[in-house]
């Protein structure tokens, strides 16, 4: 999916070089790269956001993020990092 809206996001930029609009036309292009390099590093779907294990997933209940308790914790304490570093810089 985001492959085909890369590809829409670059149709709009050389379109907007024809009509020649060329700073609108590389913000586009910019974020049409960062879009597939985003696809690239998101985790696959049924897999460990933190490690990237497979997940057996149940049929019921809510789907599983995390394969262990480690990865759970990891994953919070990378969040709860993030969000001291962005208060101290504030």
């Amino acid at each position: 999916m985001t492959a085909t809206l890369a590809e829409v996001l670059l149709w709009v930029a050389q379109d907007l070089e024809e009509r020649h609009a060329y700073q609108y036309a590389g913000a586009i292009r910019v974020a049409a790269r960062q879009l597939t390099e985003l696809e690239k590093c998101a985790p696959a779907r049924g897999a460990c956001e933190q490690c990237g294990a497979r997940l057996d997933q149940k049929p019921l209940g809510r789907p599983r993020r995390f394969c262990s308790d480690r990865c759970r914790k990891r994953a919070g304490n990378a969040t709860l990092h993030r969000s001291q570093t962005k208060e101290s810089a504030a």
